[in-house]
């Protein structure tokens, strides 16, 4: 099945649907005769235009990829990645509280918006286990 995101005037994501994998290349074309509106391609797993296209997202026809909604913006001082269309922090999560990274070490981390960075609030014990979906 390929993804769809409908666009309002403003770009602005408005409904969102599958079609068969017949239509994944003119799938923009056929919804528009069908349903009417401007159709976009997104994807569910973010392989293209940044990320997935969800409701209340914009469409930035310059950058081709989905920009999330202001609202998403976690913390004030966080920074639109214009790759991927969301927001993120200006400081990167230290990779010993990363799972799956090879510094890992069972470290969390909070964010702390009144020093603009990352703070260790606890090691898991040793017996805290991940599945490999939490991990991806």
């Amino acid at each position: 099945m390929a993804t769809f995101s409908k666009l309002d005037e403003n770009n602005i994501v408005i409904e969102i649907v599958k079609v068969d994998d017949t239509h994944e290349n003119d799938g923009e074309e056929y919804l528009s005769e069908l349903l009417g509106g401007r159709w976009i391609r997104t994807s569910v797993n973010n392989n293209i235009r940044g990320h997935y296209g969800g409701l209340g997202h914009r469409y930035d026809e310059d950058l081709d990829i989905f920009i999330a909604p202001e609202e998403t913006r976690t913390w004030p001082s966080w920074q639109l990645n214009m790759t991927t269309g969301t927001y993120e922090a200006p400081v990167p999560i230290p990779s010993d509280g990363i799972p799956g990274s090879p510094d890992y070490a069972r470290k969390v981390y909070q964010w702390d918006e009144s020093i603009v960075n990352w703070v260790h609030i606890e090691t898991l014990p040793e017996d805290v286990l991940f599945d490999e979906e939490d991990l991806n």
